[in-house]
């Protein structure tokens, strides 16, 4: 039955009603939707100092899961300045100073 109607429509001349009504229904969705950007206001100094202060604890989240994940070579060189026998006789002293 609708394609009947269109065909009616088509030999009348009638298309061109239909599709003017369309053009004229969009442009007045299209006038009541407003597209301008949202007003959003500046964010205050607690505001960044909180979003700044939480990036930077990010990072150093960040920073300490790679320190225990990245293996730290060490050193296979141990350089002694003392011995055991002077760190003991230093200590020594230093609790005989002490106590005197």
């Amino acid at each position: 039955m609708q394609l009947l109607d269109h065909m009616k429509l088509a030999l009348e001349g009638g298309e061109s009603e239909e599709t003017d009504r369309r053009q004229q229904a969009a442009e007045v969705m299209a006038s009541d939707l407003d597209f301008s950007p949202p007003e959003v206001p500046e964010p205050t100094f607690l505001e960044n100092l909180l979003r700044y202060g939480l990036f930077l604890g990010a990072i150093f989240q960040l920073i300490c899961v790679l320190a225990i994940i990245v293996p730290v070579p060490k050193s296979h060189e141990v350089l002694e300045f003392f011995s055991e026998e002077d760190l003991f006789f230093i200590a020594c002293m230093v609790i005989l100073k002490r106590y005197s």
